[in-house]
């Protein structure tokens, strides 16, 4: 690699020695020949210094070289890691699953890749150039959930492994009819008191189902069969023994097997009754036993069991839907003599009409245009579905309601594959309600002794009631509307004429209105919710103008607090929203803006982060009851998003919104304590 020179005033010969790095480096001692002995790596050493003696035999000098190494590109292995993809099984052949990632690190190469093991069935092929990886046979889960395939990349000269796992997913089978397809069944029926079951109807996400001992529809997620109580829809008083069930997806019909046996009608989204679509049945209930109902729109056939009296066939009375007027023409007479002897549920694809038998446990079908009987379309129920009653379909499971009978069977809903020869008919969509109607059935009533409702929050499950007489935050359960005395707390002995809360899911703050007890203690005061402990640190003192504060609502950064000035009630300044930065607690008059003229007695605030409701409460005042809309940015109003409230929330104050459904508190002084529930958006 080079010569060392080094010279001699008496042209002696000399020889050459290196003191240091001789493992390294090797060094000509004749002629000061320097030589490499190992290899050589500029990211590890970039330079040497070698310490070399020269001698004449007499004397010696000593010298340090430097020997600098110089950077050479040199091509590196490809990189690639293990890797894991996804496919269904029964997935086509020639599908492409994903790309295999690899790199090379001098950028240059072209890379090459290949299987090299675990593909022996040939189930995958490899793009040579591209890494994509495809099927190239057929996948089956239940053969082989799992593959691993040993993967090589290569630059041509050097190359690098890697195992790529292939997970086959499971598909549902197609199902023969009458399969059971028990993942799909429902069992909290029992769990949830729902305990003599009879008829289901179904809008392809919730499942309702009538109990004939309670005056309500229980209502369960039809995907997970977990109860969804925030949709059970309470029935009419006189409407105790609610049997069959449809709906055309905007009302429902409930067939009720009292001593006036009638149809009730309730709106599907709001459980309001309509008794304009009500009728009573037109035959004296001493020759009738109704039980199942259906309906395509126009007709609706009821299922007579038959057996109150002997000598009467069963059979399917027809009825015109919109008259409650009979219509013999369509009734299907023919049962009893097909062996259906006892039936219950009714559902039709347009084209068959199932019919579920309680004596035989299975499921007849009839052509539903002659009333013919269709047998290769029926099949038995499950041994343990030994009392079925109602049924629904969404055209490819049908789902049969089993009622227990003195511990025989499970009060359950099962499920089973069935074939429809046409689609089925799909309900008109349910209509969503107009921002401002009323939902009664989210009203949620406040325990007793919790009558002086003010601030409302949420955290999406349990819904938090200030209670300003009390100095308390009551708590209940949002789906359920039952309290939940377990996260309740009292409030602080200085925080005792609360009036807003608000809170980021971890620490909540209480408005504390200082006009009437102590005029200097106008301020946020801060807790852990999970706790129920005082965090003084975060408390936030208010501007004094600020001095008859109510509702309080964040984005996390801003917080705003709602200004009252009615008459009587302040000293200063206007009705408005003041701003405070959260972290820092500084007002921040920039964010800060006046109410409309005509929203004189301003309490609860919420928003959706672009829109911002302020209740108006007009008990005494204004007069007027109802939920202004500002845009929050601009602060300008949005009377188009501004709805009046019911009659009797009279006395709103606090408001809490999921975005969909809108509760306002309603301070009924012990007699109509309750959070009113309204249509949003």
């Amino acid at each position: 690699m080079g010569t060392i020179k080094a010279t001699d005033a008496e042209g002696d010969n000399m020889t050459f020695d290196m003191v240091n790095n001789g493992d390294i480096f090797g060094l000509d001692a004749r002629n000061g020949k320097l030589v490499v002995n190992d290899d050589l790596d500029f990211e590890t050493t970039q330079s040497y210094t070698l310490k070399v003696s020269v001698s004449d035999g007499k004397l010696s000098s000593n010298a340090d070289i430097t020997v600098n190494v110089t950077d050479v590109d040199e091509n590196q292995k490809p990189v690639i890691a293990d890797q894991t993809f996804s496919i269904a099984e029964n997935t086509a052949s020639g599908v492409d699953i994903g790309t295999i990632v690899a790199t090379d690190p001098n950028m240059t190469d072209d890379l090459t890749f290949t299987i090299t093991a675990g593909n022996a069935d040939g189930v995958f092929a490899l793009n040579r150039s591209t890494g994509v990886l495809s099927t190239a046979g057929a996948l089956d889960f239940e053969t082989a959930s799992t593959y691993t395939l040993k993967v090589s990349v290569s630059d041509g000269e050097l190359s690098s492994n890697a195992d790529i796992t292939v997970n086959v997913t499971d598909v549902e089978e197609a199902a023969e009819p009458g399969d059971r397809l028990p993942a799909k069944d429902i069992n909290a029926l029992t769990a949830a008191g729902n305990e003599n079951p009879q008829d289901i109807w179904s809008d392809g996400i919730t499942i309702w189902v009538s109990d004939s001992d309670d005056a309500k529809l229980y209502a369960y997620t039809l995907a997970t069969g977990e109860r969804d109580a925030a949709k059970d829809i309470d029935l009419a008083a006189d409407n105790t023994s609610p049997i069959g069930l449809w709906s055309d997806g905007i009302t429902i019909w409930v067939l009720d097997d009292s001593s006036d046996e009638k149809l009730y009608v309730y709106t599907l989204a709001t459980g309001v009754r309509d008794e304009s679509k009500e009728f009573d049945l037109a035959l004296p209930k001493n020759f009738v036993n109704f039980t199942g109902i259906w309906s395509d729109g126009t007709t609706l056939w009821i299922a007579d069991a038959g057996f109150a009296n002997v000598s009467n066939d069963e059979k399917i009375y027809a009825y015109t839907l919109a008259t409650g007027a009979r219509d013999t023409a369509k009734d299907i007479n023919t049962l009893s003599v097909t062996g259906d002897e006892y039936l219950t549920g009714l559902w039709s694809d347009g084209t068959t009409l199932w019919v579920t038998d309680r004596s035989n446990t299975k499921l007849y079908a009839y052509t539903l245009a002659t009333g013919t009987r269709d047998a290769d379309k029926e099949f038995d129920l499950d041994a343990d579905n030994s009392l079925p009653e109602g049924i629904w379909s969404d055209g490819t499971t049908v789902w049969v309601v089993n009622q227990s009978f003195f511990g025989t069977g499970d009060t359950k809903i099962y499920a089973y594959a069935i074939e429809t020869t046409t689609p089925a008919p799909t309900p008109a969509p349910a209509s969503v309600p107009s921002p401002g109607t009323r939902l009664p059935v989210q009203d949620i009533s406040t325990a007793t002794g919790n009558a002086d409702n003010w601030g409302l929050w949420s955290d999406g499950t349990t819904i938090w009631v200030l209670d300003e007489d009390d100095a308390k935050l009551y708590a209940y359960t949002l789906a359920t509307k039952v309290r939940d005395a377990t996260k309740e707390f009292d409030l602080a002995a200085e925080n005792d004429d609360p009036t807003g809360i608000w809170s980021d899911g971890t620490t909540l703050w209480v408005v504390q209105d200082g006009f009437f007890v102590d005029d200097d203690n106008d301020k946020l005061y801060a807790y852990t919710l999970a706790t129920k402990v005082r965090d003084a640190a975060k408390d936030i003192d208010l501007a004094a103008e600020n001095d008859k504060p109510t509702g309080i609502w964040s984005d996390n950064t801003t917080i705003w607090v709602a200004q009252d000035e009615s008459v009587g009630f302040s000293s200063s300044g206007s009705n408005k929203l003041y701003a405070y930065t959260l972290a820092t607690k500084v007002r921040d008059a920039a964010k800060e803006f006046d109410l409309a003229a005509d929203n004189t007695d301003p309490k609860g605030i919420w928003s959706d982060e672009t829109t911002l409701w302020v209740v108006q409460d007009g008990f005494g005042f204004s007069g007027i009851d109802k939920l202004y809309a500002y845009t929050l940015d601009t602060k300008v109003r949005d009377a188009a998003k501004e709805f009046d409230l019911a009659a009797g929330n009279n006395t709103p104050i606090g408001i809490w919104s999921d975005g969909t459904t809108i509760w306002v508190t309603q301070e009924g002084f012990g007699g109509n304590d309750k959070l009113y529930a309204y249509q949003l958006k």
